[in-house]
């Protein structure tokens, strides 16, 4: 008989078994292919089980594998047993959403695969392991974590389907609560000063783009897509007719909230459409990347050649071109708009995102009308 860690070999008969801990009980299984008759064969079962007790203590033992014939063997029916076999089956599942969604699922779950292990034998993971190694990470954001979940619980469910016998290694695993900044619009100078600079500096066409992104509080993905067609003249005014966004890879897709919307247009957002009429390009897009006079392809380009430069030069604290569509709805609440129309406008799904994403424009909204009221009431 031989000790080695949390574990023994011993001879029973001729056979040479192994006894170890496995979930929290003592097992024992033959080492098939041993003989107590040869001294050898019990040096070679002695780094048996050296070998098993480490798969164990790392959570890459593969029970079934290693001991096919044993009643504790626990095979999946389709055979995923390993997180990586998971976190593929899921992604092959998600084949159908968007490029960016696609690609954003990847990267994480090769996230999880440093992270916890390619080859992590699910049957045989603890989930407490399995927790102290997923908050053992420090994410840079309660939402990139909540992201970065979405493919792990989704590859879980895959393997839980597919051997209903499987515990649920990510139980006990809640979204962080989002710690939301508040938005960091830009004010009325400032706004002025930079569309003044990026004409300037940079041209008209630029100048346009910024221009109808503060006018409108449209989205890039949108913006990048729009076209000429899709201004609507009305007796009410004019009106772009809001359908669709640009994906990752270029393609068209539905814009975030589905549907369509009427976003109404200023005169600023008038003007800048018709700067972009003298360019227009075949495909009939309202706004081009001036350097290839074709579409488009989002506002990453923009963001590092002319915005961040922009800030900078203007000394204007650093922020996301994003904050024009900030900028858009503060705007409109500190005139006075009602938060319905300004929700109506930047196609949310609902009025409360306004509230709660603006809470701190809403009091000087109206003109200090709510204020006379409490100086009236309790006069």
């Amino acid at each position: 008989m031989g000790r080695r860690g949390t574990g023994t070999v011993f001879t029973r008969g001729e056979t040479i078994r192994a006894q170890f801990k496995w979930q929290g009980k003592r097992v024992s299984e033959t080492l098939h292919g041993l003989s107590a008759l040869k001294p050898r064969d019990m040096a070679i079962a002695e780094k048996m089980l050296a070998d098993i007790v480490t798969r164990i203590g790392n959570g890459m033992f593969d029970y079934a594998a290693t001991f096919p014939d044993s009643p504790r063997a626990v095979v999946a029916e389709t055979g995923i047993r390993t997180l990586g076999e998971a976190l593929d089956s899921y992604l092959e599942a998600a084949g159908g959403k968007a490029a960016r969604t696609r690609a954003q699922y990847t990267n994480a779950a090769n996230e999880w695969r440093e992270i916890l292990g390619e080859d992590l034998v699910l049957s045989s993971a603890r989930p407490s392991d399995v927790r102290g190694k997923i908050y053992g990470v420090e994410w840079s954001s309660a939402s990139r974590f909540n992201n970065a979940m979405i493919p792990l619980r989704g590859a879980m469910r895959v393997a839980i389907k597919d051997n209903p016998k499987q515990a649920d290694l990510l139980e006990g695993v809640e979204n962080m609560d989002k710690e939301e900044g508040d938005p960091d619009p830009l004010t009325p100078t400032e706004t002025a000063i930079v569309l003044d600079h990026i004409k300037a500096k940079y041209g008209v066409r630029q100048w346009a783009w910024a221009a109808f992104a503060f006018a409108t509080g449209l989205r890039p993905s949108e913006q990048c897509v729009l076209l000429h067609s899709d201004i609507v003249s009305s007796a009410t005014g004019d009106r772009a007719s809001v359908t669709k966004a640009q994906d990752l890879d270029g393609s068209v897709k539905p814009t975030k909230t589905k549907g369509k919307r009427l976003v109404d247009l200023a005169p600023l957002a008038l003007e800048a459409i018709a700067v972009s009429k003298s360019f227009m390009n075949h495909g009939g897009e309202i706004f081009q990347n001036p350097i290839t006079s074709q579409p488009w392809r989002g506002n990453r380009s923009q963001h590092e050649t002319i915005w961040t430069p922009t800030l900078k030069k203007l000394d204007i604290a650093p922020r996301r071109a994003y904050c024009t569509r900030h900028t858009f709805a503060t705007t409109l609440l500190a005139h006075g708009a009602r938060v319905a129309y300004v929700s109506s406008q930047m196609g949310h799904t609902s009025p409360s995102m306004v509230e709660k994403t603006y809470a701190k424009w809403l009091p000087d909204g109206d003109g200090g009308h709510s204020r006379a009221i409490l100086a009236g009431a309790f006069a």
